[in-house]
């Protein structure tokens, strides 16, 4: 089933309007289905079909200027923008900065 969907039908049940509890599971539900499906856009660090299209993380306190980089085949890695070089690429399997799920379609 849709997402949208899903938020449509919790939000449409008949709730007892004296039953706290179950207008607050539902609320609940509804947000957390709502977090899921914009995390799933992804974010600016991790959307994008090719890594040119995707910005790069800074990386705080170094004395280079070197970026975290998120690469579209799901590897994760540190690029020293002075040398042009990559170091330590690691696979990962969600953003760091979103918590989108990378698959190897989405990247």
């Amino acid at each position: 089933m849709e997402i949208n969907r899903v938020i449509e039908r919790l939000a449409s049940c008949s709730i007892i309007p004296f039953d706290a509890d179950a207008q607050e599971i539902s609320s609940v539900a509804i947000a957390a289905i709502q977090e899921k499906q914009e995390r799933e856009k992804g974010c600016e660090f991790c959307s994008g079909n090719d890594w040119r299209d995707r910005k790069n993380i800074p990386l705080q306190g170094s004395h280079t200027q070197a970026e975290i980089v998120i690469d579209t085949d799901n590897s994760i890695y540190v690029s020293n923008m002075d040398d042009d070089i990559s170091i330590n690429t690691v696979e990962i399997k969600f953003c760091p900065m979103c918590g989108r799920k990378l698959s190897e379609n989405n990247g």
